[in-house]
This record gives C-alpha cells, structure tokens and sequence, in this order.
C-alpha cells in the first residue's frame, strides 16, 4: 500500500485487521483501503477483481482520493515496538517490585 498499489485479500489473519473494503459503508472512509472477499472460492475472488477493475475505470478522483489514503497509512511497526517496549518495561518493573 505504500506504493500505492491497491491490495486485493481474502479476510483471514492479519490482513483482517489490515486491509479494509473501500465498498463497505460500515468502514470510516479514511480506513478504507483496498478489496475484500470473505469465502475461499474461485468465484468470490472473480467477484472481488471485477469490482476492483470497475473502481479502476471509475472517477478518476475517487480513485485517486483512495490511493492517497492508502499510502498515508503507517503500516510499519514503529507504533506497535513503542507499545511492546512500555509493555516489557511495565511488566519488569512490576517484577522488580515484587521481588
């Protein structure tokens, strides 16, 4: 994403929690990133890159709105090691108290 290119997944693991539909109106606009399809078939995957290249043919600015969401999304792991880091220094402090 960014690079700019618009993921197309299957909801299951991480990209669940990652890639949110761009068609779904139960999703804030500003999370929605990309093209989701839920059941592991041929069919539903043919579905989901239809409407993919649909949006491609769409509005110009739509999609370019979109891409620009997307690539200002902060999916590196900076925000999660600083969580990780008060965790660990928490959890050793707490321990240190203890003994």
């Amino acid at each position: 994403m960014r690079y700019g290119t618009i993921p197309i997944v299957r909801s299951t693991g991480g990209l669940k929690d990652t890639v949110f539909d761009c068609e779904d109106s139960r999703v804030p606009l500003a999370k929605r990133n990309g093209f989701v399809f839920k059941e592991p078939t041929t069919e539903a995957l043919r579905a989901t890159l239809q409407r993919a290249f649909s949006f491609w043919h769409a509005e110009e600015p739509t999609r370019l709105a979109m891409l620009r969401r997307m690539m200002e999304i902060d999916c590196s792991w900076q925000k999660p090691a600083r969580e990780y880091l008060k965790l660990y220094e928490s959890a050793f402090l707490m321990n240190k108290r203890l003994a």
